[in-house]
Order: C-alpha cells, then structure tokens, then sequence
C-alpha cells in the first residue's frame, strides 16, 4: 500500500507517473508503518518504520525522485547519491 506525504501538486506529479495511494499532510509512525512512502521530507525516525522511502525533490519548477530506503526484502537498500557517497567512503 502507498501513502503520499505532501500537497496537491506533488500529489497530481506522481499520478502522472502511475502513483496513487492514501495521502497525509505528514508523515507519522501510525501513517506510513510498513507501507511505500513518497514525499519531499519524512523523518528518519519515522521513515525506518516504512516498507520503502521515495523522496521527491523539488528544484524549480521541476521534480525528481530517488528511492532512498527499500526494507522490502527484509535488507536496507540506499539509492539516495548522498548514500551511495557514504557507502564508499566519499
């Protein structure tokens, strides 16, 4: 199940990319435990309690996502580019 963390626009952006769910104006533990989480901002302690952490970024009039934590095998996997810097020691 997903649950979308934002406001309209991020909203209607993900639904152009076939990307539905309940949403929330924030996240809470109640919220997002164990489901597929999309937003611009969810707190890390919150977030290891989800199944998976999609962050959008907003720059400009533009937006961009990246996967930053998928738990959905049970392993943490990190696409984040910040993540990836520290898994290698950057």
């Amino acid at each position: 199940m997903n649950i979308i963390i934002g406001n309209s626009q991020l909203v209607s952006w993900l639904k152009e990319r076939g990307i539905e769910g309940e949403t929330a104006d924030y996240a809470t533990l109640a919220n997002v435990q164990d489901k597929h989480v999309y937003g611009v901002m969810v707190p890390l302690a919150i977030a290891a309690h989800a199944a998976s952490v999609t962050l959008v970024d907003i720059i400009g009039d533009s937006m961009q996502s990246f996967v930053v934590v998928d738990m959905t095998d049970g392993l943490p996997h990190c696409d984040d580019p910040y993540c990836k810097a520290a898994q290698h020691g950057l």
